[in-house]
């Protein structure tokens, strides 16, 4: 799959090992270039698991439309799915690419 994402800032760390870490840190950082790299690896969202460690899932509410991968602790990767035509998609046999929104603390502290 192709992964965008939401800021050219996001864009330019998430493609450097070395700025996600600095980002993020080294545990999360780490977590990070996994599920991105899951991402690259497969042909669609059904190739991502729903179970932990990645639990991915359909999130309602703030996040409306948009999927959420497990880093670590409270931390999640929220993303839209995007189907072939780069179009908004929440079937995963038919989202081939991913628009990462954030890095978030989804509990809050």
């Amino acid at each position: 799959m192709k992964v965008y994402a939401k800021t050219h800032k996001l864009t330019k760390i998430l493609d450097k090992e070395q700025l996600i870490i600095k980002e993020f840190g080294k545990k999360r950082g780490k977590k990070i270039k996994q599920r991105v790299s899951e991402f690259k690896a497969a042909s669609n969202l059904t190739e991502i698991s729903y179970l932990p460690p990645p639990r991915l899932h359909l999130l309602s509410g703030n996040y409306k439309n948009c999927f959420s991968v497990d880093l670590n602790d409270n931390w999640r990767l929220i993303f839209c799915g995007l189907d072939s035509e780069d179009n908004l998609c929440c079937i995963k046999e038919n989202c081939v690419s991913v628009y990462i929104k954030e890095v978030v603390d989804d509990h809050g502290n």
